[in-house]
């Protein structure tokens, strides 16, 4: 009687169970909803800022006698994402211009540039940068 009793208890708790449920899928890839251009698995965001325009009443730092000058700086940059698959590759580059009216050989060109590439496993996301 006993016996019976355990094993019918076994039976219903095991029926009763609720139903195992899958892990939670990994958050969407933000390059899917903020990006401008999707090509496939390629998704582009380009820019164009204007960091900073105005007069520069020190160029050289020199405390004796100051030189002012007009300058501007544009940064024209692009964040590139490619998927295959589990793999991500993201690309950040930009180029800074450093405009000067008067001193011409303060102008410059400041390149940055950044490339990361991700395994997107469930909940774990290891990357190479």
């Amino acid at each position: 009687m006993i016996s019976r009793l355990c094993a019918w208890t076994c039976v219903f708790v095991t029926c009763a169970a609720a139903g195992a449920r899958a892990q939670s899928p990994l958050p969407a890839d933000p390059a899917e909803s903020s990006a401008l251009v999707h090509a496939g698995p390629l998704s582009a965001t380009p820019r164009f800022e204007l960091l900073n325009t105005g007069i520069d009443s020190n160029v050289f730092n020199d405390t004796v006698n100051p030189k002012s000058d007009f300058t501007a700086t544009v940064r024209p940059s692009l964040d590139a994402t490619l998927r295959l698959n589990v793999f991500r590759v993201v690309v950040r580059a930009s180029l800074d211009a450093v405009y000067f009216k008067k001193y011409e050989d303060e102008r410059a060109l400041n390149r940055a540039g950044d490339v990361r590439t991700e395994v997107r496993l469930a909940r774990l996301v290891p990357y190479f940068s």
